[in-house]
């Protein structure tokens, strides 16, 4: 069992994608400014995470290799 689905289709758009990895790393670095260094790190890390998982993971199914769901062909 997976804890977190990283080919869910919510995950599909790229925008979707970076914006995460940006959101989650963009607020490691506001709470490590403001001296919140524990959710700092716990943003940060999280970040990474998304930033591998969604970029750099081997396995993962690029935007071209995955099935087409627009319906087009037999049924």
């Amino acid at each position: 069992m997976k804890l977190f689905d990283m080919n869910h289709d919510w995950l599909r758009p790229l925008w979707v994608r970076v914006l995460i990895v940006v959101v989650a790393g963009g607020w490691g670095v506001f709470e490590w400014i403001n001296e919140q260094h524990v959710w700092a790190v716990i943003f940060l890390v999280m970040a990474g995470y998304a930033f591998w998982s969604f970029f750099l993971a081997p396995g993962r199914q690029g935007e071209a290799d995955r099935p087409d769901d627009t319906g087009g062909g037999e049924r």
